[in-house]
């Protein structure tokens, strides 16, 4: 599964929406995402293998903490965008009354302005025909005028009140608009601060969630790599070990019905040779290779092994090309493959067009192929230990296989 780095809403429904886990054996269930980032080329059955490891448990954690990060940063994107919207519809709005408020300004400008100039043409005109104006409209001419009106007659002109009230209402209408406009006008500018802060922290959201998306492929491989490493739970065995044991099984099935060599065979073998790829802290990398080549000690006829017995004298078949040495052959890999041997049996288990000793397919199909060619048929006791004596000639040797064998061999692998 490769994850885009395109909408982050995606990824908050993936953090979510995960699918149910398959059951694994003995009613347990898998961890959440082990069904989901199962390494693809891996056998099916091995979908429900359960495995447990402090690596695997932490990678994923990592792995769901990092789509909540994600699924977080979704949802403030998408917060911070609703409230943008918002406050620039607000803006759009308060700009709009805030034209409005000014052009209802100018109106009343415009008649307050033609009102007074109606009131002072009424006061004049009545003055002028010698009647008397009262103290309240007086006061609203200018003050020559008001003294040369005083001496007259109190002005009877009901228009002139009528006009005198109209100015009230104009003086009160501006003094309204001119507050709408200043609130408005305060509010607008309130919003263009909140607009320009909004859209940083939108920018900054964004490129936030952008760096989390852009981790959540790292982290998925971290499980991946995690996953295929870990010891299966109730034996001793890597998933990708116990993959590749069963891989070779199927195939030489395959190719030599008779034989009967089965994945616990080869898994007695792997754990005695390098325990499975371990071997001195060795680990198995996701496409089966391990870390750092197993080589053996020199085949030189003197070397004395821990079991007291001393190694057989084997000299340089390769040029040093698999073992790095140019005097003594030397066995290579998590199969323990001396050069010549390897040269004959090598295999290409995982189908990635190299045969290498030191990768746990290749080493385990050639292994298969080489127990097969040497007993012929692994379905007894007797078979099984003549094909075993031919991979190391030692009875402590094969022993030691045989039951490690069937201790694995009751471990069941899912259908």
């Amino acid at each position: 599964m490769r994850l885009g780095l395109g909408s982050l809403l995606v990824l908050g429904t993936l953090a979510t929406g995960l699918a149910a886990p398959a059951a694994a054996q003995d009613d347990e269930v898998l961890p959440p995402l082990s069904a989901e980032l199962i390494e693809e080329r891996l056998d099916p059955r091995m979908r429900r293998i359960v495995v447990d490891s402090g690596p695997i448990r932490e990678a994923e954690s990592a792995y769901e903490r990092g789509l909540f990060e994600v699924a977080e940063a979704g949802r403030r994107i998408r917060s911070l965008e609703a409230e943008l919207e918002t406050i620039t519809g607000e803006r759009s709005t308060r700009a709009a009354e805030l034209d409005v408020a000014r052009a209802e300004l100018g109106r009343i400008a415009v008649e307050l302005a033609d009102t007074e100039s109606a009131l002072r043409a009424a006061v004049l005109d009545t003055y002028m025909n010698g009647a008397g104006a009262s103290d309240r409209i007086l006061a609203t001419v200018e003050p020559a005028e008001a003294s040369r009106a005083a001496s007259a007659d109190e002005l009877a002109a009901s228009s002139s009140e009528l006009l005198l009230d109209r100015r009230t209402v104009l003086r009160q209408d501006r003094t309204r608009v001119r507050s709408t406009i200043t609130s408005t006008e305060r509010r607008l500018a309130e919003l263009a601060n909140r607009i320009v802060s909004t859209r940083a922290q939108l920018q900054q959201a964004r490129t936030a969630g952008f760096a989390l998306a852009l981790s959540i492929p790292t982290l998925e491989e971290a499980y991946r790599a995690a996953r295929l490493t870990a010891t299966v739970r109730g034996i001793d065995v890597p998933l990708l070990a116990l993959d590749a044991y069963v891989r070779s099984a199927d195939l030489m099935a395959g190719e030599r019905p008779s034989c009967g060599v089965s994945w616990w065979h080869l898994a007695g073998i792997g754990r005695i040779e390098s325990n499975h790829g371990r071997f001195q802290g060795r680990a198995l990398r996701s496409d089966g290779t391990v870390d750092n080549p197993i080589v053996g000690v020199a085949l030189d006829g003197e070397t004395v092994l821990g079991d007291g017995s001393s190694v057989a004298r084997i000299g340089d078949t390769d040029g040093g090309l698999l073992d790095g040495d140019p005097v003594f052959d030397r066995a290579v890999g998590p199969m323990q493959f001396i050069p010549s041997t390897w040269a004959r049996w090598n295999a290409d288990g995982n189908a990635d067009g190299v045969s290498d000793p030191n990768n746990i397919y290749d080493a385990a199909l050639a292994a298969a192929r080489y127990l097969c060619a040497v007993s012929g048929d692994l379905r007894s006791e007797e078979g099984t230990r003549r094909a075993l004596i031919g991979y190391n000639r030692s009875e402590a040797y094969v022993q030691r296989v045989y039951d490690l064998a069937n201790g694995y061999s009751t471990y069941p692998i899912p259908r």
